[in-house]
């Protein structure tokens, strides 16, 4: 008895599937072509059941095929958005952070730190769980490696925290005298607030 080798690891299903395919429906229609030339009710009967297993065999393949079609087109879809997700929440950490970086430093320091923070959102956004990794965990690992000095790290961290609730970086930076951004005076008055010179 002959033994059947494996079919090699590389092989391409798809192109299978199609000469599978295309097999079925020549022996297929050869098996309804002597079905119909047959003289006898026996050999039209023997000649049937063989076209109706060919026929079965090449709806099997070519539904395979179909699905295998519709499985991949939904892969690459998947792959798309998850592509467009990761882009939109890096964009968001990018701006949430760029402009609380360019709030709390010194304007010599800014391009550095924002080139810095632009490669450390494309490392995180290669994780894994990039998606569903808390944001405000997100900061404070980027804010940990950006090439400021501590006090400037807290800082860009929580203006860039009040800023993920919807307020402006100059609302990040005011009332607490803590945060006073980068090249003003802590005597200058405050964003909105009246002018009592």
């Amino acid at each position: 008895m002959r033994r059947m080798t494996a079919a090699p690891p590389d092989i391409d299903i798809e192109a299978a599937l199609a000469r599978i395919a295309a097999c079925d429906l020549a022996g297929a229609e050869e098996a309804h072509a002597r079905m119909m030339a047959a003289e006898s009710a026996a050999e039209f009967s023997d000649l049937g059941r063989t076209y109706q297993r060919l026929a079965r065999s090449l709806r099997q393949s070519l539904a395979l095929k179909a699905r295998l079609a519709r499985e991949a087109e939904a892969a690459a879809r998947e792959r798309l958005l998850d592509v467009a997700r990761r882009t939109a929440r890096g964009r968001e950490l990018e701006g949430r952070l760029g402009a609380a970086v360019v709030v709390c430093a010194e304007p010599h320091e800014r391009e550095a730190a924002l080139a810095a923070l632009a490669r450390e959102v494309e490392i995180e956004s290669e994780r894994p769980d990039f998606l569903t990794a808390d944001i405000e965990a997100l900061v404070a690992d980027i804010c940990a490696r950006l090439p400021l000095d501590e006090p400037k790290v807290d800082a860009v961290d929580r203006v860039s925290h009040v800023m993920g609730k919807g307020l402006w970086p100059h609302q990040a930076a005011w009332p607490s005298e803590e945060v006073t951004p980068a090249g003003m005076s802590s005597a200058a008055p405050r964003p909105g607030a009246p002018d009592t010179g």
